[in-house]
């Protein structure tokens, strides 16, 4: 009897559980505009310009988080109730897959545009006359509405560019997106809308192209540091970017912000379980990514070292234990004093002199062989003397 009150006790706690997260998903679900805000937890990325327009909101609460995937995590958790981003760095395919959907776009419309220091003014020039050519041919419209309107975007083409053809000065490209369609990867190469245009800029002056990934705060201060040369990103154009001494390019898209929430209708939503999880992020980092490379290469080091380890070991090992059994007392006097010695120092301070004192201490006696022979290398060649005046 006591079990079967157990049993009815914990089904109907069960049930109110699953009723509650019912009710508080229905009341996502209900966020179409603004008003809809109203006592709500809305998360946005920090440093986007969303944290600076909606800071002032008093209807609704604006927590920050330093990255997208943060955010995408809090959301699908319940952490939040909705999440604000710019509508082009969440796709379909993104959305479907963590289980959310988009719930309505802001009425601002934020111009993108690429960053650079006043000390590149002849750069943001060479690229503003590049989009202009760009916008009057119509091949910007095209490049656009082939990224924005992609299902597929492992399938979406991308123009080759022989990057060593091109004999300039590489041109250092800072992004904070890996997600399509602006900037992603697939394999070792860069796609996106970003990406092939700033390809085809390099192409025009004749400098290859390089990318770097930072976080999105990140990336001003890299750019102000000289670490990169243009800042992308989906860049919007405003009053404190221009203030913070960086020159914007020309507009090359006007994108919108947009509220995203949870969807319960989604095929995986937010009860994905653990081992899909587990099962795509084994997929894409090791099969897609190709990443079992360098773990099969770790793991080759790992046993040579292993081996090795094993090999010196036993050598001085059966020494030691050879000088322990000698008849002869300074032999077996000099292995028990190397053996207290081992034995009482802690295996970290050992791993710590190892690499300290004798390793750094080898690579010091080289340098010191080679400062030492270079210092000899003028006595064995004919001194040079100033001519005399005739």
């Amino acid at each position: 009897m006591k079990r079967l009150l157990y049993l009815i006790c914990i089904t109907l706690c069960l049930v109110s559980c699953s009723k509650k997260q019912e009710t508080k998903d229905t009341d996502v679900q209900e966020i179409r505009t603004e008003k809809d805000l109203e006592g709500k937890v809305v998360g946005t990325l920090t440093g986007t310009c969303f944290e600076i327009d909606f800071a002032g909101r008093s209807d609704f609460r604006i927590v920050r988080q330093p990255t997208l995937s943060d955010l995408i995590a809090s959301l699908r958790k319940g952490r939040i109730d909705a999440l604000l981003y710019d509508e082009v760095s969440l796709p379909d395919t993104l959305l479907h897959k963590n289980g959310l959907k988009l719930a309505f776009r802001t009425e601002t419309n934020y111009p993108c545009a690429f960053a650079c220091t006043k000390l590149n003014q002849d750069l943001v020039n060479k690229f503003n006359e590049f989009l202009a050519k760009l916008k009057s041919s119509g091949e910007l419209r095209k490049i656009t509405e082939k990224w924005m309107n992609a299902s597929d975007y492992a399938n979406v083409e991308m123009p080759e560019i022989q990057n060593d053809s091109l004999s300039g000065e590489p041109l250092i490209v800072g992004t904070s997106y890996t997600t399509a369609p602006i900037s992603y990867m697939i394999g070792d190469e860069w796609h996106g809308l970003e990406i092939e245009i700033l390809n085809r800029f390099g192409e025009y002056i004749g400098r290859p192209v390089q990318y770097r990934l930072f976080d999105f705060a990140a990336i001003i201060p890299a750019l102000q540091s000289g670490n990169i040369d243009i800042a992308g990103g989906v860049l919007f154009v405003t009053k404190e970017r221009r203030q913070k001494k960086l020159i914007l390019t020309d507009v090359y898209y006007y994108c919108h912000g947009a509220f995203f929430v949870r969807d319960l209708s989604s095929v995986i939503g937010n009860e994905a379980s653990d081992f899909a999880d587990f099962k795509e992020s084994f997929n894409k980092n090791l099969l897609v990514e190709n990443r079992w490379v360098f773990l099969a290469r770790g793991l080759k080091v790992t046993l040579e070292i292993t081996l090795l380890s094993m090999l010196f070991g036993s050598i001085l090992g059966i020494g030691l234990l050879a000088m322990r059994r000698s008849q002869r007392s300074w032999l077996n006097k000099t292995a028990k004093i190397y053996s207290s010695i081992l034995r009482g120092i802690p295996m970290v301070v050992l791993l710590m002199i190892l690499f300290y004192i004798v390793l750094v201490g080898f690579s010091g006696v080289g340098v010191a062989v080679v400062a030492f022979s270079m210092t000899l290398l003028p006595l064995s060649q004919p001194r040079w003397t100033m001519p005399s005046r005739q």
